[in-house]
């Protein structure tokens, strides 16, 4: 008895491409792109950060690691207590309502905030206030006078922002590293 099978090239080729993507060099090139981006990422994010200098600028790391499965992850963030509320604020936490911008990770630079006025010199009790980061006032908000303040901190995402500005730049390196090799 003899079994035939016709028509199995485009199959074939479909999963010899498949087994590409397991292969040690997509893995490298893969992992190549990941540290790519998340050194990207935060070098934009830095020059959006609300600060010039200080700890919350300095502390944007990233950090790019397999998970048990496989899969390369990069992680870009802050290991400051207070980045979260800088990048989401606070304002309207208690009430559960999100402002505008909210939670999406899709802010782009035109819906971020760009003139916090305490960056450029012209702060006020009314736009700037800074956070207490030691001490029993910890956590605690003054204005630019130095009174507390209870309202709530505005958002000022410097991260989501810095991921949509290199992000058709990154998914093209994705792309490149997923790349099949040249057949001969």
């Amino acid at each position: 008895m003899q079994v035939t099978l016709d028509g199995l090239g485009p199959a074939v080729a479909t999963f010899t491409q498949a087994l590409h993507f397991w292969s040690a060099d997509t893995q490298r090139k893969l992992l190549k792109a990941h540290r790519w981006a998340g050194q990207y990422w935060v070098a934009e994010a830095k020059k959006r950060c609300p600060v010039d200098e200080g700890r919350l600028r300095n502390s944007i790391r990233t950090n790019t690691y397999a998970d048990g499965g496989g899969i390369l992850i990069t992680e870009v963030g802050s290991n400051v207590q207070y980045a979260p509320h800088i990048e989401f604020g606070t304002k309207y936490i208690a009430g559960g309502r999100v402002k505008l911008i909210g939670l999406r990770p899709d802010v782009t630079d035109v819906m971020a905030i760009h003139d916090w006025p305490a960056k450029s010199g012209q702060a006020t009790p009314d736009t700037s206030a800074s956070i207490v980061t030691l001490g029993a006032d910890y956590g605690r908000r003054r204005n630019a006078e130095g009174q507390f303040v209870a309202d709530g901190q505005e958002q000022m995402p410097f991260l989501r922002p810095a991921w949509m500005h290199i992000r058709q730049r990154v998914l093209g390196w994705f792309q490149a590293a997923l790349q099949p090799p040249a057949q001969n």
